[in-house]
């Protein structure tokens, strides 16, 4: 009886090695764009030079994402970490010991801020975002409040008007106000 043994290269030639993984397809996004990410340098993180790769910055997108996402039923199952966010951004709000005659709240989505203040510590609360259906959305709250729909960049307002700017789990980088 005669073994004939591979050699490990025969080994691997011989081994059928599974297609490389690709995550699914999310609901509501164009198979175009799955799985492809523009990062700094300009070169997709999956090595392809396509030129339909997704630009993570892309403004519209994260709109049209925004506001899908605040249309969801179940919305509210999610909301925990930005209503305790949004509690203990106001509970810093409190410790300053001052008034805020005018206040701005960036990125405010559903109000996680303003459902937590006073009117005693905050006279007139304007709330900006870029998904409409998030300020439809919005919460119950005891200050008078004015919804604007603004994109963060872009700012419809006077520099140097607001007593108050806070902002909850958004990147904001620079503010004049």
């Amino acid at each position: 009886m005669h073994l004939q043994t591979a050699s490990p290269l025969d080994m691997l030639r011989l081994t059928r090695f599974p297609p490389r993984w690709r995550r699914p397809p999310a609901a509501g996004v164009p198979a175009k764009n799955v799985g492809f990410r523009k990062v700094a340098s300009g070169v997709s993180s999956l090595g392809s030079a396509s030129p339909r790769s997704l630009n993570i910055f892309d403004r519209d997108l994260k709109r049209k994402q925004k506001n899908w996402a605040a249309r969801q039923p179940e919305r509210i199952k999610f909301d925990y970490l930005k209503e305790e966010v949004g509690s203990r951004i106001a509970d810093r709000v409190y410790d300053i010991a001052r008034d805020f005659p005018l206040a701005l709240d960036v990125g405010c989505g559903r109000g996680y801020i303003a459902q937590h203040l006073n009117k005693e510590t905050v006279g007139k609360f304007f709330q900006t975002d870029i998904a409409e259906n998030a300020l439809k959305n919005a919460l119950e709250m005891e200050i008078p409040t004015v919804s604007v729909l603004a994109d963060e960049e872009f700012l419809p307002f006077r520099e140097n008007i607001f007593d108050l700017v806070v902002s909850s789990l958004r990147l904001v980088i620079h503010l004049c106000f």
